[in-house]
């Protein structure tokens, strides 16, 4: 009877015995600092009561002594290998610790437990930073699979898999994430899918399906990117490709219809080409650019008469280089003159003064012509680039002396070009009294 009330009063006195962390609160009341070291000391290690951890590692912090507040928590750990407000706390006072290897250990058993990407993101950002390549590549793929990887990583991913060897990998990486992406299309991972598969055997495939998803997205900027890529590549064929793809409400725009016409004339569809464009133009919202270009394609699939009114309709400064010059060669040589009524010869007078005399009397200007052939021959080294209705004009203004004596200078001192020869001998088959100085110096 009496030992059973001897251990009945053990038993009391055990339960009435006060925590590690009330014995912690005593002593800092009391500014005991030696009890309150020793039982910080005993609780980092040896086993504490878990429900106690988190206030008396906060304790260690407080005191300046964050090595004995992480092992309270290792501790605690140890115990209890699932506890998250633990693995938290812990993962805290690492960081400001900067032990970063730690810090990505915690961040993964974190993400293994409730699956918080964010975790599994801090993670491969430290094995980024600690060139911890194989884990880097790890930690992306395994945020990919649950869908949140972003651009970068995915550009990541695949460079490190194409760097490897391991192209089609990459590629299928890059596929797969494009379909799944919900947002806009980063057009720089429109390029990186182009760029792995321009060399495959399924590239026009994938073209195709990159076209459908840039018309799933319903915006054309990464279109723009795709055909730089394919270009570079030397694949210009798949942008138009991908192109074909769009619906209509894409490549009814008209910076998108120009695009799609430059790449079928590119490809030598100059007829698909001009449709495209002759659709735009008759919404009356064609740009500048386009109706230059339609200006061409009507040239070259042979309306000369379509080409020089949509030329006329042209601002000057707006004229590309060379469109007013090839125009009034195809209008001569196929007898249109009457098709040039309307140019304008001004932006010709300073490169092809030719030209310019040309338009200028199938607009009735003689005076206007006259000074331009005078011009050119007086002020031009060379008269190779003035085109054969120079030579026409020539004649028509009835300046063949002043030709010949030009063109028979250039050939004393040696410096004749074959197109000049061409045209001296052209004019002078109509002057006899010419002929025998042209023969002496040929």
């Amino acid at each position: 009877m009496l030992a059973l009330t001897v251990s009945g009063s053990l038993l009391c006195s055990y339960w009435l015995l006060p925590s590690r962390l009330e014995r912690v609160s005593a002593a800092l009341e009391r500014g005991d600092q030696p009890v309150i070291e020793h039982e910080l000391t005993r609780a980092a290690e040896h086993p504490t009561d878990p429900g106690e951890t988190r206030a008396l590692a906060d304790v260690a912090l407080m005191l300046g002594e964050p090595d004995v507040a992480a092992a309270i928590l290792e501790q605690s750990l140890a115990q209890q290998p699932n506890n998250l407000t633990a693995m938290r706390r812990l993962l805290e006072i690492q960081r400001q610790r900067h032990r970063m290897s730690d810090v990505a250990a915690l961040d993964e058993r974190i993400h293994a437990r409730t699956g918080d990407p964010n975790a599994l993101r801090e993670a491969a950002d430290i094995y980024a930073s600690q060139h911890r390549t194989t884990d880097r590549i790890d930690a992306l793929q395994r945020l990919n699979a649950i869908g949140h990887a972003s651009a970068a990583d995915i550009a990541e991913l695949a460079h490190r898999l194409s760097d490897a060897g391991k192209g089609r990998e990459a590629a299928g990486l890059v596929m797969g994430w494009l379909t799944d992406w919900t947002k806009p299309l980063p057009p720089e991972i429109v390029a990186l899918a182009a760029g792995l598969t321009a060399d495959a055997d399924d590239a026009e495939a994938v073209a195709t399906r990159l076209g459908a998803l840039i018309d799933r997205a319903g915006e054309a900027g990464p279109l723009y990117v795709l055909i730089q890529t394919y270009a570079e590549r030397g694949h210009p064929n798949l942008s138009l490709v991908a192109g074909l793809k769009l619906g209509d409400a894409l490549q009814g725009k008209p910076e998108v219809a120009l695009l799609l016409a430059q790449l079928e004339a590119l490809q030598g569809q100059f007829g698909a080409a001009r449709r495209r464009l002759d659709v735009v133009y008759a919404t009356g919202q064609i740009p500048p650019a386009g109706l230059a270009m339609l200006a061409d394609l009507s040239l070259q699939t042979g309306d000369i008469a379509r080409a020089a009114s949509l030329t006329a309709g042209i601002a000057a400064d707006e004229l590309p280089e060379g469109l007013l010059h090839r125009l009034v060669d195809a209008a001569f040589a196929a007898g249109r003159m009457d098709a040039l009524s309307r140019l304008p010869f001004a932006p010709l007078a300073a490169g092809s003064p030719g030209s310019a005399a040309v338009v200028a009397l199938a607009q009735g200007d003689r005076l206007q012509a006259r000074a331009f052939v005078l011009r050119a021959l007086g002020e031009f080294a060379d008269l190779e680039d003035l085109g054969p209705a120079f030579g026409s004009a020539v004649k028509i203004l009835g300046l063949e002396h002043a030709t010949i004596a030009r063109l028979l200078s250039a050939a004393k001192a040696g410096t004749l070009g074959d197109q000049e020869l061409s045209l001296l001998i052209d004019i002078s088959a109509t002057s006899r009294a010419e002929m025998p100085a042209v023969l002496q110096a040929l």
